[in-house]
């Protein structure tokens, strides 16, 4: 009797549950959901900011990027129905409207002959298997005539293994993503890292409750420790034991026979052959664009700093350590094996950058919006009536492009409050495009990283010290793990100047060295800065 009582309360707090509360939020910014794990949030109407100024970023009633999905008794327009699948890189976030790949596509193909409808599926942080869900479960009501699935060289390959659940900083979501595994039995099984636990995320309740319980944790760290039973070691840890400065470096070299890495590009392939299996139950055409990491694309300052980790380990830099096109190499491989049309976006990325400078990403590594329309220009192309393949030959485009084509060492003269130049700022720094002052520009709340030339002569920072400040604020410049080169003393808030002697470090073979800007108030409190502007004069 007791036991029924308690589980009619149970169900009773579950009804009630349901009917007062939405699902929760989980990884700081998405919706759990009980099939595919997360989803991003619906109907959002926000402004975002760049160097130009603010434009709409929204997401319609489904969660996903574009107009909303037609109804299942729409026929298909003249020009076909194209269907976008994707991550984080399908995601307008910062990206202008008319820039955003499925924009570019649309307008690019309607120039050509009667317009396509252009629809679009995305999460942030989704792999192929959760893509693949994304497809079972819309795919039949957009019925497309082209499915095309945008796969991301820097981690798809990554949340698709059950095995590096955790193991990597470039996967938040394996907490609550479902893997889809082939167990033999001819039918991809959905498994979880913890799979009682994605059991009981069936129960509103539950799910709110783990939500809560989850903030507990200040750092992720934390979960990854409990999914992968290991705990994250630190950069120097990594690289004093002989191992690359991150984990999900693993992903540029070829993977040790039998090992997780091998596992886990098998387990891609399969996943790209269900996909196609998929598409074509659709009657549908099927097109990969592999997206390469920016680290593939060019060098930028985390290059300058994990050389500079290595190099204090005794290590080789990481040119000598990772193949920059492998993914590109090993996947025109799994394509052309099993016909999937494709469209490589490594060497059109190079290429771009060194015809016409940066830049074609963020600082967090996603395209911008010349990044972007790019990538629509190359789909369009692929999409036209008899287009081959875009492939990837290492022979025309073998190494991500050098800094010092992007940024001339012996006449630097960047403003940093029209260009991002991100590519030369290194950790501490958050891009800064405020309405009004102090900015735009990069602005640090304690310890900022940049770049200079390796070489002999004077630099200049230009910068705003925020209003507010216990003042005198001292301003220090020193090496990374280094020496102090300057010291200077502010009385008042508002703009400064810094004039940096820059000795070369011979020791060093690279172009550029790291140094820290610093700020300290009178209240032993860090300062907070705003970066605008720098130069170097040998």
């Amino acid at each position: 009797m007791a036991l029924a009582a308690s589980l009619l309360l149970l169900l009773t707090l579950e009804f009630l549950v349901r009917v007062l509360h939405e699902p929760p939020v989980v990884n700081s910014h998405m919706i759990s959901d009980s099939l595919l794990g997360y989803r991003m949030r619906r109907n959002i109407d926000w402004t975002a900011r760049d160097e130009s100024g603010s434009f709409p970023y929204r997401l319609n009633s489904q969660s996903f990027p574009g107009p909303e999905l037609p109804s299942a008794s729409a026929p298909p327009p003249a020009g076909g129905r194209i269907l976008l699948i994707g991550d984080s890189y399908l995601n307008p976030w910062l990206i202008r409207d008319e820039d955003w790949v499925g924009n570019v596509l649309r307008a690019e193909l309607a120039a050509r002959g009667p317009a396509p409808e252009v629809y679009a599926l995305a999460c942030d942080d989704y792999g192929t298997g959760q893509e693949l869900l994304l497809l079972r479960r819309h795919g039949e009501r957009v019925a497309p005539t082209t499915v095309v699935l945008l796969l991301y060289a820097g981690n798809d390959v990554i949340n698709n293994s059950q095995g590096l659940a955790g193991r990597t900083t470039v996967s938040p979501g394996d907490y609550f993503r479902p893997y889809l595994v082939d167990e033999g039995e001819g039918e991809l099984v959905r498994r979880y890292a913890l799979p009682w636990r994605a059991r009981l995320r069936h129960s509103r309740l539950f799910a709110i409750a783990e939500a809560r319980w989850l903030r507990r944790f200040g750092v992720a760290s934390e979960l990854q420790a409990e999914l992968s039973g290991e705990r994250e070691l630190s950069l120097d840890e990594r690289v004093q034991a002989g191992r690359l400065p991150e984990e999900h470096f693993e992903l540029l070299r070829a993977p040790a026979p039998g090992g997780a890495w091998e596992r886990a590009w098998r387990e891609t392939e399969v996943l790209l052959l269900a996909f196609q299996r998929d598409v074509a139950a659709l009657g549908a055409r099927f097109v990969v664009v592999l997206i390469p990491s920016m680290l593939q694309v060019e060098d930028d300052s985390l290059v300058v700093l994990y050389d500079d980790a290595l190099r204090r380990a005794g290590s080789p830099p990481l040119s000598a350590t990772l193949d920059w096109n492998w993914p590109e190499q090993h996947l025109e491989t799994v394509f052309h094996r099993a016909g999937i049309e494709h469209v490589m976006l490594l060497a059109p990325l190079r290429r771009e950058l060194e015809q016409n400078g940066p830049a074609v990403h963020r600082k967090d590594g996603h395209m911008n919006g010349r990044g972007q329309a790019l990538m629509g220009r190359r789909l369009a192309a692929r999409l036209a009536p008899d287009a081959p393949d875009e492939c990837f030959v290492a022979e025309e485009s073998s190494r991500p492009v050098e800094l010092e084509r992007l940024y001339p060492v012996d006449a630097l003269e960047l403003d940093l409050a029209a260009r991002p130049c991100f590519e030369l700022i290194g950790w501490g720094w958050e891009r800064w495009s405020p309405a009004g002052p102090p900015g735009p520009g990069w602005i640090t709340h304690g310890t900022g990283l940049v770049l200079a030339p390796n070489r002999t002569g004077t630099l200049r920072l230009r910068g705003v010290l925020a209003p507010g400040s216990h003042l005198p604020v001292t301003l220090v410049v020193s090496r990374s793990l280094g020496p102090e080169l300057l010291r200077r003393e502010l009385e008042g808030a508002g703009e400064f100047e810094l004039s940096v002697p820059v000795q070369a470090v011979p020791e060093h073979d690279d172009e550029w060295i790291a140094l820290a800007l610093a700020g300290q108030q009178s209240s032993s409190e860090a300062a907070t800065l705003v970066l605008t502007g720098m130069s170097f004069r040998p």
